[in-house]
């Protein structure tokens, strides 16, 4: 009750529940009259979820179709509630699809390029004032089948995560690593509402890059350690004898873990276990691996060893089922982002000589697995031509 005008008058406070919109004002702090009612005005809260995918350098093959899947969780919140998923073209042109309804706890889907917005998220956990916080978690990186072959494809990526805070935004998010973990970002709303453009957003961000695994062994398959091999790169679509580059962290993510020390990157040696693994690496390159240093005792490559990532190989070349494609092209190959060169020397025997992906160490033999496929190359002593078994 206040006194207005020498009189005493009761005066109603209206305050409104926060549901799933933001508030101009959380209540009515002059009282409303007849001559000055009381107007609220709201707008759905939206979060934003967007999807791109990091190929490196690479034009042989794209990933436009392939679809990624999330979900939405969140506790002390349930319902149903309307989105709207966006196309953005090359040119910047965004296309949206008719509105469709998403549930708490339900999954969506999204491709390259495509953005969903999420309408009328509750900023509170029902029936509390405590701030509910949405997790959009990606579930599964489009893993299938390859049209017309019996490889089931992989796409373990590193997921990179990014947000737009909008105000009073509270934010949180886990990158993962190749497949390592779960990648999710979390969200909540502030109660009040954010400048247009604003609102909050959370950006996943697929890196597909190369891996090499080198194995090192003796001509009885024993394992070798102390083998040194240097990696350097230059453009896939490199002129003939442009120069390898030292690798740098213009072509490579993960510096530090690709090289013995800062002062020489790109540079590994074997282990026990006789395996070098060069990782993280941008598509679209040829990387030329030298064995700059041999194990005590056994000769090391006379000529380097230049692979291309991603190596695109036909439908019918068989794997051994422990690398698998990432994807395949419009004329149905195979690509391969991960290969793995199995390299036997002996120790007595004479040096090992090399070619563009293939290698002749005289009449004792090397195996080559590359791309998830062994290869069986050998010159036998009274032959001068080389014959090749794919296997």
């Amino acid at each position: 009750t206040q006194v207005i005008n020498g009189s005493e008058k009761t005066i109603y406070y209206i305050e409104e529940i926060q549901t799933g919109f933001y508030q101009d004002k959380a209540y009515d702090v002059a009282g409303e009259t007849e001559a000055a009612p009381v107007v609220f005005t709201n707008r759905p809260t939206e979060l934003q979820v967007s999807k791109a995918v990091d190929l490196g350098d690479t034009t042989e093959f794209n990933l436009d179709d392939r679809e990624f899947t999330f979900k939405l969780t969140a506790s002390g919140v349930i319902g149903e509630y309307w989105s709207v998923t966006s196309t953005t073209d090359d040119q910047g042109r965004e296309t949206s699809e008719a509105p469709v309804k998403i549930t708490l706890g339900g999954t969506f889907k999204l491709k390259k390029n495509q953005t969903i917005r999420i309408y009328g998220l509750p900023v509170y956990q029902t029936g509390t004032k405590s701030q509910a916080i949405y997790r959009v978690t990606e579930t599964e990186s489009g893993a299938g089948g390859v049209a017309g072959t019996g490889f089931v494809t992989k796409f373990d990526t590193k997921v990179k995560i990014s947000f737009s805070k909008g105000s009073d935004t509270v934010t949180d998010g886990n990158n993962t690593n190749n497949g390592q973990g779960t990648a999710y970002g979390d969200v909540g709303f502030g109660a009040n509402q954010p400048e247009a453009g604003k609102e909050p957003e959370i950006a996943f961000t697929n890196i597909l890059e190369g891996t090499i695994h080198l194995v090192k062994t003796d001509g009885a398959g024993n394992t070798l350690s102390g083998a040194e091999f240097t990696i350097k790169y230059r453009k896939k679509e490199s002129s003939q004898g442009t120069a390898f580059m030292p690798l740098d962290d213009s072509v490579c993510s993960n510096l530090a873990g690709n090289s013995k020390d800062s002062a020489n990157p790109g540079v590994k040696v074997t282990g026990r276990d006789g395996q070098v693994d060069f990782t993280d690496l941008k598509l679209g390159y040829e990387y030329e691996i030298t064995e700059t240093k041999a194990p005590e005792g056994a000769y090391g490559l006379e000529t380097s060893l230049i692979v291309e990532i991603p190596k695109l190989l036909s439908a019918e070349v068989s794997q051994d089922g422990t690398i698998r494609p990432a994807a395949s092209d419009e004329q149905g190959r195979n690509v391969f982002t991960e290969l793995k060169y199995m390299i036997a020397n002996n120790k007595v025997s004479m040096p090992v000589t090399g070619k563009k992906d293939f290698f002749w160490p005289g009449y004792l033999g090397l195996f080559l697995v590359g791309a998830g496929c062994m290869f069986w190359v050998w010159e036998e002593k009274r032959k001068k031509n080389k014959e090749v078994d794919v296997k």
